[in-house]
């Protein structure tokens, strides 16, 4: 597939825009925004090396939902959707991170129609779930970060089963999850940070991600069997929130249960 070279500052696509290629970013880092009402932009992700974006354009054929600009200098490779249907009769293999990056799309599709149906009170929520709150993240993203996020494991077990115990958030969305067996590629799973878990499983195959909204850091849970716990609270399908905030400092994140050996400190450093 052809690539593409985007200086940094160059805009990819805008939304409103009715082109329908996806990108792969095979190295540099892209923002993808929001406008809101009052003129100013909200910051969604900082993609990068190894991440698809704009691939549901393919699909709905839908006006671009966000505006997506590159960083820093970006190389992308471009897939337009007869690229696609060629690919999947002769190279599927070829395709798997498209795959993946689909089917996390829809799934977290889900699971937000799943909290705003409780929320707005069309479906009882479950005994442990309550009333849903919503977060307000901040509003004006246009420029510059906000700071960073440093993911350290706390225990001897989470140390030994990750590759890099410590780890510098690199991008928005960093997903966490549970290495497939045996080392194979899994077309239902795309994680940045793969943890070696054993049975009975704690982390699920997608268990969370370090998101960024505004100036806002928050953890999500990607529907995982046993929840997220972050700073005592828990997330997740059965809890009744997806979200939870990252607040400035010190932070606690357990993927599982409160007894689960993975647990880590997410460290959320101003600039």
């Amino acid at each position: 597939m052809p690539t593409h070279l985007a200086p940094a500052g160059h805009v990819i696509f805008r939304e409103g825009d009715a082109t329908q290629d996806a990108y792969r970013i095979v190295r540099g880092r892209i923002a993808i925004r929001i406008g809101l009402p009052e003129g100013n932009t909200l910051l969604l992700a900082e993609l990068g090396s190894g991440d698809i974006f704009g691939e549901m354009a393919m699909v709905d054929e839908k006006p671009r939902s966000a505006t997506a600009t590159a960083i820093e200098d970006t190389e992308l490779e471009v897939m337009a959707p007869q690229d696609f249907n060629r690919l999947i009769l002769e190279e599927p293999r070829t395709l798997l991170p498209y795959l993946s990056c689909f089917f996390e799309r829809l799934r977290m599709a889900n699971h937000r129609l799943r909290e705003e149906l409780i929320k707005r009170g069309n479906i009882p929520p479950t005994a442990a779930a309550g009333a849903i709150e919503r977060l307000r993240f901040g509003t004006n993203a246009s420029s510059g970060s906000a700071g960073s996020v440093r993911l350290i494991a706390l225990t001897g077990i989470a140390e030994q089963r990750i590759d890099t115990p410590e780890q510098q958030v690199p991008k928005f969305p960093f997903r966490i999850g549970r290495a497939p067996d045996g080392g194979s590629a899994n077309v239902f799973a795309a994680n940045d940070w793969r943890i070696r878990d054993v049975r009975p499983y704690c982390v699920s195959r997608n268990h969370c991600a370090i998101e960024r909204e505004g100036s806002q850091f928050f953890v999500r849970d990607r529907g995982s069997s046993h929840g997220t716990i972050v700073n005592g609270v828990p997330i997740g399908i059965d809890a009744g929130s997806l979200i939870a905030p990252l607040m400035p400092g010190d932070n606690v994140v357990i993927l599982g249960k409160p007894d689960s050996p993975y647990q880590f400190q997410a460290v959320v450093e101003p600039l």
